[in-house]
């Protein structure tokens, strides 16, 4: 504070020296010299002189000058307007009957530190400082959490690096996977093929031996009687050679790199590209009698109508669908994992609205005329949404019920599960469990009739039972790979999706094989899912690569 002020008895001597001391009764700052001067003066030794050290940097207790009137001293007080004044100021704006209490300052301060004002005063600086204390903490406070924030955040941003490290890895492996599951079946497929060549290559060339040896040795009664007895012998391996050689494709697997946007769910896909052979097999000869014929005739033929319009949904076919069904009101709906949602799709196969739901769609089944109800892919439990208010309406736990199928009758909902099949009322509840034959996992189901439930459980067979759990019959081909999905038409027939198999193979209500009613020369590559329309009148295939074909159902 001594280095704030100068010596003011000094100032009026025009000389310069910094004040050490302050007089509190003379409110003068003193140099040391002064101060001396001061205390050897009788008439001032009464004075309480402190150092000027010791007095606050904003304590101004001395009389100040008047900014207005040229330096006067504000000696005086106005009591009316709360104001210290000069003589001049009292001259011009404090007499008469405006003010009426105008008074010396002395006066005026006379018992002020008792008073209440002062009291105020005090409290009013001790809560001002008790404040900027607390905003001073309070930032110190701020800045200390903001410092361990930054850690935190540093740790939480090398966490999700390495998350999404191990994320990417494991769209890594999930594509890896299917990289190998895509070129397994095709070597499969192609190997059983080449098998299957191999034994008509060996019964053409025996045919090729006896004519060579007829040729040569044989009379010509002897070539005679060998031209028709192996005419429909000839006639059965050309039409499987040709049927082979119009069935096999040249397969290229490309890599299609997903843009940063889509790698947070993959990658990227795989695209088959499956051309036909240039140079395909003709027969060299008129036919002379019926071909040979593979499959049985079914009462009912499919005949390709259109694919489905999935453009609406995604330019860059951001949806994955596992499962599909028809509504009360005849309208498809589907299941996509990709974005957790319900598509659907009006009676003319328009795209119209989805549902969002929490968690992963797997399967889903028509309850009633307006409502569904969908098992998940990841969760154990069951969503129940509005069809008519495109909305979600409430989910419900299942045990063991992940990645297991649903389907409804008029009275209970049937959801799979790891060994069994749990049946509920339509709100939900529990009414009994089925334990079924199944390797794993009941996937998907379908009901034939009323007492019959069929179902597939992940491995290449499919079995139906009672309602009870037995065993009703199983079917399994070599021609019918990976079954996928299962549903049934209005006579109670059976249809089976081959995945690896690009087929459909088509049962009777007792199981018996009937016919392969879509195969791979129906352009079906990697069907997962299939469904019948309302009256039977059109059939929904799904395939992996994102279409789905729709084709017209005829009856013989």
């Amino acid at each position: 504070m001594a280095d704030q002020f100068e010596c003011e008895p000094c100032m009026k001597r025009k000389r310069q020296s910094k004040a050490s001391n302050w007089c509190l009764q003379c409110e003068e700052f003193l140099c040391a010299e002064c101060t001396a001067s001061h205390r050897s003066m009788r008439k001032l030794q009464h004075c309480k002189i402190i150092e000027a050290k010791d007095i606050p940097l904003v304590t101004n207790m001395s009389l100040q000058s008047c900014n207005k009137h040229g330096g006067l001293l504000l000696k005086l007080f106005c009591v009316d307007h709360d104001v210290m004044c000069c003589p001049e100021c009292v001259t011009e704006n404090h007499k008469g009957n405006f003010c009426r209490n105008v008074m010396p300052i002395d006066e005026a301060s006379n018992g002020i530190k008792t008073s209440h004002i002062f009291v105020e005063s005090n409290k009013q600086i001790d809560h001002i400082i008790k404040s900027l204390n607390r905003l001073r903490n309070e930032l110190s406070s701020n800045i200390e959490n903001v410092e361990l924030n930054s850690k935190t955040i540093k740790e939480e941003i090398a966490n999700t690096k390495e998350a999404l490290i191990r994320h990417i890895e494991s769209l890594e492996k999930v594509i890896l996977e299917e990289l190998v599951q895509k070129q397994q079946a095709y070597l499969k497929q192609t190997k059983r093929r080449m098998k299957e060549i191999d034994k008509i290559l060996q019964l053409s060339e025996e045919h090729a031996d006896a004519f060579d040896f007829v040729r040569k040795h044989g009379s010509e009664r002897q070539a005679f009687l060998l031209i028709h007895s192996s005419k429909e012998s000839l006639t059965r391996i050309e039409d499987r050679v040709a049927e082979l050689d119009g069935s096999s494709l040249q397969l290229q697997i490309s890599f299609i790199r997903s843009s940063l946007e889509d790698a947070a769910t993959e990658i990227g896909k795989l695209d088959l590209i499956e051309t036909k052979r240039k140079n395909a097999f003709a027969s060299s000869i008129l036919r002379h009698s019926q071909s040979f014929v593979r499959r049985k005739s079914s009462d009912c033929s499919f005949v390709f109508l259109k694919e489905l319009d999935l453009s609406p949904l995604s330019s860059s076919n951001r949806y994955t669908i596992t499962s599909m069904a028809i509504s009360g009101e005849n309208e498809l709906m589907l299941c996509d994992i990709k974005k957790s949602r319900i598509i659907l799709f009006d009676t003319a196969d328009i795209y119209h609205s989805f549902i969002k739901l929490s968690d992963k769609p797997w399967d889903i089944a028509s309850l009633g005329q307006s409502s569904a109800v969908v098992s998940s892919r990841d969760v154990d439990s069951i969503q129940f949404i509005d069809l008519e208010e495109i909305s979600f309406i409430k989910s419900v736990k299942v045990r063991d019920s992940s990645r297991g199928a649903i389907a409804t009758t008029d009275e209970s909902i049937l959801v799979g599960a790891d060994g069994k099949i749990h049946v509920l009322n339509h709100d939900g509840s529990g009414m009994k469990i089925i334990t079924v034959p199944a390797e794993g996992t009941v996937s998907y189901i379908c009901i034939p009739s009323v007492n019959n439930i069929c179902f597939c459980d992940g491995s290449d067979e499919t079995k139906c039972v009672t309602f009870d759990g037995e065993l009703v019959f199983s079917y399994q081909s070599p021609e019918l790979l990976k079954t996928k999905n299962v549903t049934a038409d209005d006579d109670g027939h059976i249809y089976i999706v081959g995945e690896d198999s690009h087929n459909i193979h088509h049962l009777s209500r007792d199981g018996k094989f009937l016919d392969i009613v879509l195969s791979d020369d129906d352009q079906l590559y990697y069907p997962i899912a299939i469904i019948f329309s309302k009256d039977y009148s059109k059939f929904y295939v799904a395939c992996k690569f994102y279409d789905i074909r729709v084709f017209n159902v005829k009856k013989r």
